[in-house]
């Protein structure tokens, strides 16, 4: 829940940088849980129905990964576009923006992290 929490911080964030209407915190919340929680069924559903479970198949990974990163940029863009009522191409640089911008702070807190452990040791 704190996860959805953030991510909806981060694209309300995302939105004021595309100069798009940022939305209210439960509206925010409401469009995060579900372009996520729908993503996260349908990689579910992937990974186990199209990978093995035995072994390590990296190609096979891949497309997987591919796969779902390209459901979930079509499946935000739609919600985002009848969510904020915005043309598709300043919904696509909200969910680029967005991805952007959690990319950065979760190399941020790992780059942390490590330094913190290196500390410790």
């Amino acid at each position: 829940m704190a996860a959805l929490y953030g991510f909806a911080i981060v694209f309300r964030v995302a939105c004021y940088f595309s100069s798009v209407k940022i939305p209210t915190l439960g509206r925010a919340f409401l469009g995060v849980g579900l372009t996520h929680g729908t993503t996260y069924l349908f990689s579910l559903c992937i990974q186990g129905n199209l990978v093995p479970s035995y072994g390590f198949h990296a190609a096979l990974q891949f497309t997987v990964f591919v796969l779902i990163l390209l459901f979930h940029c079509g499946l935000s863009v739609i919600v985002y576009a009848k969510l904020l009522r915005t043309r598709w191409s300043q919904s696509f640089t909200v969910w680029l923006l967005q991805t952007l911008i959690s990319l950065g702070l979760i190399v941020l807190f790992l780059v942390i992290f490590a330094v913190i452990q290196a500390i410790a040791n």
